[in-house]
């Protein structure tokens, strides 16, 4: 089975940057959910340990990826692709 192209209903042409961040969009999910996982309280509270990990893992810290994300958002059909890029990669459509 070959890889396919991500969902793109604009027609975009993301960039690698744009399907790294998906990536890492990607990996804070999971990083959250495994926290989530492992809690034994009702109450759930992020572990930013994980989080600042996994964007260490990529070169990125918390105000990097906030600025990032804020440069990306300026754009709204391509912040679109990306997540619908990061929706692919987290379903195994990648």
């Amino acid at each position: 089975m070959g890889c396919s192209a991500p969902s793109d209903p604009v027609g975009l042409s993301l960039t690698a940057a744009d399907s790294s961040l998906a990536t890492v969009l990607v990996a804070l999910h999971e990083a959250d959910v495994d926290a989530f996982l492992s809690m034994e309280s009702d109450t759930f509270v992020p572990d930013h340990t994980r989080r600042d990990s996994v964007l260490q893992h990529y070169g990125l810290d918390e105000a990097s990826f906030g600025h990032l994300m804020q440069l990306k958002s300026a754009d709204p059909e391509r912040f679109v692709a990306i997540y619908n890029r990061a929706l692919d990669i987290a379903s195994g459509r990648e």
